[in-house]
């Protein structure tokens, strides 16, 4: 038998009690619900997306100076790997505009890689591009470079980020280059 839930109370709590009846089950649901529960469920077509999915190809990469030699390992390895990368760095001309060029890059590019640390998450240009890529859509690969969490505004459009752990600790612990972490970021992106 299938077990059967029941919702009582017992000194002003509510306790969940499982019996073997399917009758209690769908008179449960039905007043947990307030509509009939149908035994079979449901099929029906899912909407296509009003977009098609592309690939990512050209990627922006978004840090704090502060982390420069970790960004520039990520960027040498995703070039190697036949991504093109935007990296301020290299790419940023001292004859042009930087907030101009910035959105500009963000706005050709098919996603964003966050190096994420302390520096990234208090850093308010960072935020920015970060809050900007969030507006256009775009794939939001966050490589975490220590053991900070994001907070405020950051943690807000983070929350759908997918998240590659490269802190120092899971390095260790799990025995991993920079560049084994690399690779799996490399992967998530080409399965998107």
């Amino acid at each position: 038998m299938k077990p059967v839930f029941k919702l009582t109370k017992l000194n002003g709590l509510s306790k969940l009690n499982i019996s073997n009846d399917k009758q209690h089950i769908m008179s449960f649901l039905k007043r947990l619900f307030g509509y009939k529960v149908h035994e079979k469920p449901y099929t029906y077509n899912v909407p296509k997306k009003p977009y098609a999915k592309k690939s990512i190809n050209r990627i922006f990469i978004s840090y704090s100076s502060r982390d420069l030699e970790i960004a520039k390992k990520t960027c040498i390895f995703l070039e190697s790997q036949g991504l093109d990368c935007w990296f301020l760095e290299r790419d940023m001309r001292p004859e042009n505009e930087f907030v101009k060029t910035t959105v500009e890059e963000l706005e050709k590019s098919d996603a964003t890689v966050l190096i994420f640390s302390k520096y990234s998450n208090e850093s308010r240009y960072v935020q920015t591009e970060i809050q900007y890529s969030f507006d256009l859509n775009h794939e939001i690969f966050s490589l975490r470079i220590d053991d900070t969490f994001p907070e405020g505004a950051m943690d807000f459009y983070l929350k759908r980020s997918l998240w590659i752990d490269a802190s120092p600790n899971t390095l260790q612990n799990e025995n991993l280059t920079l560049e084994d972490v690399l690779m799996e970021l490399f992967k998530a992106m080409r399965s998107y």
